[in-house]
């Protein structure tokens, strides 16, 4: 994973993600990176539903963290280190988020 988002922020900084998706060229040097670093033969499809994933990923946790302050991260848990009180708020935010992936 850390790879592919590693090859999407390279396209990115480059300028081939111009608004929330990458054109043509963006994608097509995704791929091959993608491919040349892994000796594989992932197609368009395949990569374009990790992104679709990652970011999914990502809005959860941006919904969950937002602007927040005075949370900790466990390492051995890889988990934010927070109180019971915060995690049962957020766990209703998660819960209705999960009811929203599926309309």
């Amino acid at each position: 994973m850390d790879a592919f988002i590693k090859v999407c922020v390279i396209e990115t900084l480059i300028g081939n993600r111009p608004n929330n998706h990458f054109n043509k060229l963006g994608w097509k040097n995704v791929i091959k990176a993608f491919n040349n670093l892994f000796g594989r033969n992932y197609q368009y499809r395949q990569l374009k539903n990790k992104w679709s994933s990652l970011k999914k990923d990502w809005e959860l946790w941006n919904t969950l963290i937002g602007k927040e302050t005075g949370l900790g991260w466990d390492p051995m848990r890889q988990t934010i280190n927070a109180s019971n009180e915060w995690w049962d708020k957020k766990l209703k935010v998660c819960f209705v988020y999960s009811l929203n992936l599926f309309d």
